[in-house]
Order: structure tokens, then sequence, then C-alpha cells
């Protein structure tokens, strides 16, 4: 992700991943012509603005959350979606084990409190049980990852 503040806008936060662009701001404090000039930038660029539903908005793999002074962050997951690897039963070890990294790596990295953390942890446990995942691996694998 790349970090960039956006000069006469007013936007606090924006984040560009990919073809995606992620903007916080206090649209009290925000130039209304700033959302009219996303899209005299250029032709290509489409502006679909999202607004948070109940304090909350989900962008890319996260679920990020307004609090009175500040954000908070947690692993997004769509409810319709089935647990990760389970509709690949037959993948090799080596790539049930680096996804399991990758999530484990992702829980730790991630600025999450730590009920959030621990909520991912929980996740994590029930993807691997679904898919026959022996638990002291990943156990190790967290314990290593702290280190």
């Amino acid at each position: 992700m790349m970090m960039m503040k956006i000069g006469s806008t007013g936007a606090d936060l924006s984040t560009i991943y990919v073809d995606e662009i992620f903007t916080i701001y206090d649209s009290s404090h925000t130039n209304p012509d700033a959302i009219q000039y996303t899209k005299t930038i250029h032709n290509n660029l489409q502006f679909n603005p999202t607004t948070e539903a109940e304090g909350q908005i989900n962008f890319l793999y996260l679920t990020i959350t307004r609090k009175s002074i500040d954000l908070e962050i947690s692993i997004f997951r769509k409810s319709t979606a089935p647990p990760p690897l389970t509709t690949f039963p037959n993948h090799p070890q080596q790539h049930k084990l680096a996804a399991y990294r990758h999530y484990i790596d992702r829980m730790l990295t991630l600025p999450l409190i730590k009920e959030n953390q621990h909520k991912e942890w929980i996740n994590i446990l029930k993807i691997s049980l679904s898919n026959n995942f022996p638990r002291n691996v990943l156990i190790s694998l967290q314990q290593y990852n702290k280190e």
C-alpha cells in the first residue's frame, strides 16, 4: 500500500492499492468540489464513493471501524464465502502451510487490537479444523512468527 496526502481536498488519509483508492475525510471540513474534481482527473478513472454503515466500511480484506478518536481495523471475510482451502482438499500440504503462514503473519503484523487478533486466531483455527490441518503446527507457526 502507498500512503499519500491529497493537497487541498482536505483528505486525512488516502491509500492506493492496485486499482483501489481509499480516502477518509470529514465532509464538514472538506471542499465539496473535491469529489467533483476526482471525476475530472482522467477519463478512465471512475469514482464510486462508499459511505460507512454503522461506523464501519469494508475495504479489500479489512473492516475499518470509526471510533471516537481513532480507527480500528479487523479482518473482513464475506459471510457467504466458504472457509479458505476447503474447496481444494487435495492441495499439497506445502500450499496449505503457506496459506496458514500468511494468515498468521497478517494477524500478527496488522495493528489489530487484542480482541480482534483473538477473533482472527479463532477463525484461523476453525479454518484449519475444517481442513484437517494439525493444530499443533499452527501453534508452532504462531509462536515462531511472534519471535
